[in-house]
């Protein structure tokens, strides 16, 4: 067994007793969560309306920080996650999705969802996988967040800034944060 697979299925015993404080640092966990919500609401404000929408989607949705800032600023719509199952375990936890009525979903929408959301998650995949999820979710809405490069392997590194100004046709700055990072916000454009 692989260091990765070791892991993996420290993760899956984990994760069957959804006691997820028994990790053996707990700290910085909390402070991953504390950061990603305070990221998320300080960059959220350039999607308009988001809580009037009826269908949101995001595509590699970490813990679930983001979903959460969403429905605690009001939104009632259905919310779609896509990521590895062994996220999902963590976000069902983290937004304790059996015991609320948010209208949760971890799969891909079959209808054309309102915002398509990813915060990292879609720089970080082989180009074969964000051309599908885009062409297989629709929308008229996007929120991402990337950084400017990824190294899909040894051999092969994607230039992000490029993809993402090749598929939406606009030149996008960096952030003024952090020269490395991106904020993509696209508002009533059809995919």
């Amino acid at each position: 067994m692989t260091f990765w697979e070791e892991r993996q299925e420290e993760l899956r015993t984990l994760l069957a007793t959804e006691d997820i404080s028994n990790f053996p640092d707990w700290k910085p966990i909390c402070d991953t969560v504390r950061y990603g919500r305070w990221n998320h609401e300080r960059n959220f404000h350039l999607v308009p309306d988001v809580i009037k929408m009826d269908r949101i989607f995001e595509f590699g949705p970490g813990y679930g920080g983001l979903c959460d800032v969403i429905y605690r600023a009001g939104f009632k719509g259905s919310y779609y996650l896509q990521d590895l199952p062994e996220m999902q375990q963590i976000q069902r936890y983290f937004l304790k999705a059996d015991t609320t009525d948010r209208k949760l979903f971890w799969q891909v929408p079959t209808e054309k969802v309102d915002l398509f959301i990813s915060t990292w998650a879609l720089s970080e995949v082989p180009l074969a996988i964000r051309y599908a999820i885009l062409r297989a979710v629709p929308s008229k809405n996007y929120f991402f967040i990337f950084q400017d490069k990824w190294d899909e392997d040894d051999d092969r590194t994607i230039d992000n800034v490029k993809f993402f100004e090749e598929v939406f046709g606009d030149k996008i700055p960096p952030s003024p944060d952090n020269g490395h990072q991106y904020v993509l916000v696209v508002n009533g454009k059809d995919s």
